[in-house]
């Protein structure tokens, strides 16, 4: 069974987990909060929840199945409202389902290499969000995603306040037609594309490849030469392949309601 991290648990990952994967200062505040789960058949094995707008995450640390199925199990039945749980491999969601998961989504993990500098002509301009924007990023989210994943003003205003979120807007004939989202990790030097869009009129006109290749100059700026993305819309996939991303894996997000 697993239990809530100790101080003798905290200061053993500290000492012994690789940070590579993860910054101390939010481990520190994870266990603060008492929300840091630890397993018993392994003690550097860990999770622990991340709330969002839309429902808690359970982020966890483990390559075993039945110790990760332990550990978000646990958790899970402390929290409420909507609980996601992600990356489940497919062997192993079966086991989810007995305490009340279900699939949200199918996941399919792309990455690229964003080393080399590309020379085609970029057509579009690129600027920082500010709330100038917001009616013209309400009315293209809206057009392009579900309700359920739509970014509300408040979420637009906390993103804002995150160091580490880039938030660009793609401006073609003077008119703001797509954006792009992305999230920076300084600590292992990558980036992670959380979403990218293009008015439905102005697709499939290369705009979207225009915005990847900005977020491809963003991020070398901050000396991160490697992208993420983990798209659930298979519609999609063939446009960051063709962009040269690779398949790096498919899993599941599992969800579940109390």
């Amino acid at each position: 069974m697993p239990h809530y991290a100790t101080i003798l648990d905290y200061k053993r990952l500290i000492k012994y987990v690789n940070l590579f994967f993860l910054d101390e200062k939010l481990l520190s505040k994870v266990y603060s909060s008492g929300d840091l789960v630890v397993s018993d058949f392994n003690p550097m094995n860990f999770c622990y929840p991340i709330k969002y707008y839309d429902g808690t995450l359970i982020r966890y640390f483990s390559s075993d199945s039945k110790d990760i199925l332990d550990m978000c199990i646990f958790l899970s039945s402390k929290l409420t409202g909507k609980i996601y749980v992600p990356h489940i491999p497919k062997e192993l969601y079966e086991s989810f389902i007995p305490y009340g998961f279900t699939i949200e989504y199918k996941i399919e993990s792309l990455y690229k290499y964003c080393n080399s500098t590309n020379t085609n002509k970029n057509t579009c301009q690129f600027v920082n969000y500010t709330n100038t924007y917001y009616e013209a990023l309400r009315s293209i989210d809206s057009l392009c995603f579900p309700k359920p994943m739509l970014i509300s003003k408040n979420d637009v205003l906390d993103l804002l306040k995150d160091k580490n979120t880039i938030f660009r807007i793609c401006i073609y004939d003077n008119l703001p037609v797509g954006f792009s989202l992305l999230k920076i990790n300084n600590t292992i030097e990558y980036g992670s594309i959380s979403k990218i869009a293009v008015k439905p009129d102005y697709q499939n006109q290369g705009i979207g490849s225009m915005i990847l290749q900005d977020i491809s100059e963003t991020l070398r700026f901050y000396n991160i030469f490697i992208i993420f993305v983990d798209n659930i819309f298979e519609s999609s996939t063939n446009f960051f392949l063709k962009n040269k991303f690779k398949r790096w894996s498919v899993s599941y997000l599992l969800s579940k309601h109390i």
